[in-house]
């Protein structure tokens, strides 16, 4: 069985991490090869429309780097620049911008937290648990809270990233926080979201990859530049067909036929 498994079903795309023997954690082959392939399956793929992503059993999500793969306890070269080498192993990070939903399904670990910092959506099961073990193996594993911190407020994320191993977060405190948007029962958790990828798979394609990459590439702007990338992205769907589709179907009563 691959360590990463790719699933599609109508226009959904499910990407798991499948090695629950080892809490699903990453080898250096699965962040190398194995995830950058899959999201760039997903994205190349004109019929996928939205990503489920979530982990193998219901004990973990994600234990992040498995340090035990001697691969990852070789030194690796910086790259050009003596900067670290670039990581592809999210969406975002492969330039995907089809929506994708993490469906966590138990323990997020260290580099685990970068999938849900840069999901879209993310549902929980109610045996997740969120935390950040590095500072406590004398290691910083820091891409994941700083994304994170654009979710939730700065001191639970400082608290959890210097707290190591004794800040972890269960599923009802990460909704209170604003981390995740919905927990549910173990069961539950892949049906509900893949409910949500339906939905949002009904929509138009062109008009969903325009209100992400919107939201996302406003992020850090101020607020009259950030509209006004906003106001550009919406312009940009002036003349496609999905824009006309659209209110004709509506006017019509009847589902639109959105365009590949």
């Amino acid at each position: 069985m691959p360590d990463v498994r790719y699933e599609k079903t109508d226009h959904i795309a499910v990407i798991t991490l499948n090695r629950p023997e080892r809490a699903n954690s990453l080898t250096f082959k699965m962040m190398q090869e194995e995830l950058p392939a899959a999201w760039q399956q997903a994205r190349d793929d004109r019929d996928v429309r939205v990503i489920v992503f979530t982990g193998s059993g219901e004990r973990h999500f994600c234990a992040g780097v498995d340090l035990r793969d001697p691969e990852m306890q070789s030194p690796r070269p910086a790259s050009d620049g003596g900067e670290p080498a670039k990581m592809l192993i999210t969406g975002r990070q492969n330039d995907l911008w089809k929506p994708v939903i993490a469906a966590v399904n138990g323990h997020c670990v260290g580099g685990g937290l970068m999938f849900v910092g840069d999901a879209d959506v993310i549902i929980a099961s109610e045996n997740a648990r969120f935390s950040n073990t590095g500072v406590s193996l004398g290691i910083l594993a820091p891409v994941g809270p700083v994304a994170m911190v654009r979710r939730m407020p700065f001191e639970a994320v400082m608290r959890m990233l210097i707290g190591g191993r004794h800040e972890a977060i269960d599923a009802q405190r990460a909704l209170q926080l604003g981390l995740v948007g919905e927990v549910t029962k173990p069961e539950a958790l892949l049906d509900t979201a893949m409910t949500v990828a339906r939905n949002i798979a009904s929509n138009s394609p062109a008009a969903v990859e325009q209100a992400v990459r919107a939201m996302w590439e406003t992020l850090e702007l101020p607020l009259s530049e950030a509209i006004a990338a906003s106001l550009r992205r919406s312009g940009s769907l002036r003349g496609h067909p999905d824009s006309t589709e659209g209110p004709r179907a509506w006017v019509e009563k009847r589902e639109p036929k959105w365009s590949d």
